[in-house]
């Protein structure tokens, strides 16, 4: 078993050429079903919600999905391969993809799908069913996508010539189409990966990806994942879990789509409508904010973690760069960032513009070319900061307090939310576009903080051990997945 992972793991991580992207495609956003489905796969009814769902995030925030895919049981399942005009995906989907496909096209949204790698029978009949339903899939029924998943077993090498030829097929048809390949030996259709599984790990919080530090939230584990070898964006990192614990999944989908940046980005899969209204907006303006930079955050850099912490990363082109730091310890903590050439920014005889975008957007001033900027970090989680010597182009700026866009995309009103600590006086400035300017105080309600937010607030003792002590751990263990009984 040991051999076979070995095998597949280099087999997949071969140079692709013919993988329909290379490492200056810019970034396809994506949501795909696993955990709103299973094995049992989803219905007609189903998927049209979930588009309708997204369809509601573009209409009342403008965020853009790429692609939406069905994850596992929609065709190919745990029983083996299916037919999508038979049985299981016949039942589920009575008129077939039309319906979905018709939604998908007017959201300018394509459709990927889960599945095995084989399929193709023992008789060359068998073979050609098989690579029909899928050129068809792509042809008519906008699929954008397909995910290759070695939970059906692998592709028999006396298949691999009728796999390529498929593909080879399907590229005539879409040349950008993405392949996904998690742990497979595809043989000569090697070539048409467009990714492989970064790690093998499949992001599931609590379940596939835990903690291994003590932290306030359970994605810790999430936020210290590394980087891509040499940072390839020819790799999948499996997306964020929007399902289990929910906390901090903002700091996950900055790191995704803004450290790591890969063909696939922001992804995202689970079940995001469990999210608060005011979450929903945010998500839709991280996926905003990535969307407006997709065609420079293909260039990145690694940055010295000596000095901007762990898997630090900046990337844009010579007139903006976006930084990621993230802080996985239980103290703010503070970072030098210097405004040259070692982030990557050029000088073009104007001041930099240093704004804070997450987790709260914030004015931190003008500099000179060469000067440095101090960004702090709260604990156990992440910043983005922009660093640009050309004018902003948002459509609403603020100095002076911290902030956070509502929607500024779709309709006529342009919404924001104004931070800042209770009781502290804030001048704030205004601007929507050339002319358009407000300047006026701010106050936020609630009684002024006597201490800081993060803070000691007590100091345990030691105490005898009681004689259920071991009863006591379990249940603690029960009711929190990401305790690891081996430690």
């Amino acid at each position: 078993l040991a051999a076979l992972v070995f095998l597949q793991a280099a087999a997949q991580n071969k140079p692709f050429s013919k993988g329909g992207a290379d490492e200056q495609t810019p970034s396809k956003s994506e949501y795909f079903s696993w955990i709103e489905h299973t094995w049992e796969g989803p219905t007609e009814k189903q998927a049209l919600a979930d588009l309708n769902f997204f369809k509601y995030l573009k209409d009342t925030y403008g965020m853009q999905l790429d692609i939406f895919a069905f994850d596992a049981g929609t065709i190919d399942g745990r029983n083996g391969y299916g037919y999508y005009k038979s049985g299981r995906t016949a039942r589920h989907f009575p008129n077939g993809f039309g319906p979905v496909a018709e939604l998908s096209r007017s959201m300018g949204t394509g459709l990927g799908m889960w599945a095995g790698p084989d399929g193709f029978g023992d008789t060359p009949e068998e073979a050609r069913k098989r690579s029909d339903m899928y050129i068809d899939m792509v042809r008519n029924y906008n699929f954008r996508l397909m995910k290759l998943d070695a939970c059906c077993g692998p592709l028999r090498p006396s298949k691999f010539r009728e796999f390529n030829a498929m593909m080879d097929t399907i590229r005539t048809i879409v040349p950008d189409f993405v392949v996904l390949n998690h742990r497979l030996d595809l043989g000569e259709g090697t070539a048409h990966s467009t990714t492989y599984l970064l790690g093998g790990a499949e992001t599931y919080v609590d379940v596939h990806m835990q903690n291994y530090c003590t932290a306030p939230h359970h994605r810790a584990g999430n936020l210290a994942r590394e980087n891509t070898p040499g940072l390839t964006r020819l790799s999948e990192d499996h997306g964020v879990c929007l399902s289990s614990f929910l906390d901090a999944w903002d700091d996950d989908l900055i790191l995704q789509a803004f450290c790591r940046n890969l063909i696939l980005a922001p992804e995202i899969y689970g079940s995001p409508w469990f999210l608060r209204e005011d979450e929903l907006s945010y998500l839709a303006y991280i996926f905003n904010l990535h969307r407006d930079y997709n065609s420079i955050l293909v260039n990145g850099m690694e940055l010295p973690q000596e000095q901007y912490g762990l898997n630090s990363v900046s990337r844009g082109d010579g007139n903006t760069r976006f930084i990621t730091l993230r802080n996985l310890s239980w103290d703010s903590r503070s970072f030098t960032v210097d405004l040259d050439s070692s982030i990557g920014l050029t000088d073009n005889g104007r001041k930099v513009k240093a704004r804070l975008y997450h987790p709260c957007i914030e004015d931190k001033g003008d500099f000179k070319y060469g000067g440095s900027v101090e960004v702090t970090v709260e604990p156990f989680r992440v910043a983005l900061i922009k660093l640009t010597n050309v004018p902003e182009t948002d459509n609403i700026l603020i100095s002076g307090v911290p902030y956070r866009i509502v929607n500024d995309r779709a309709g006529n009103d342009w919404t924001v939310k104004l931070l800042g600590e209770p009781g502290k006086e804030y001048d704030v400035r205004i601007t929507r576009g050339k002319a358009s300017r407000k300047h006026f105080k701010f106050i936020p309600e609630g009684e002024a903080l006597k201490q800081s937010a993060n803070r000691c607030i007590t100091t345990l003792k030691p105490c005898d051990i009681p004689a259920d002590m071991e009863s006591i751990y379990y249940a603690s263990a029960f009711a929190c997945r990401n305790i690891r009984h081996d430690d």
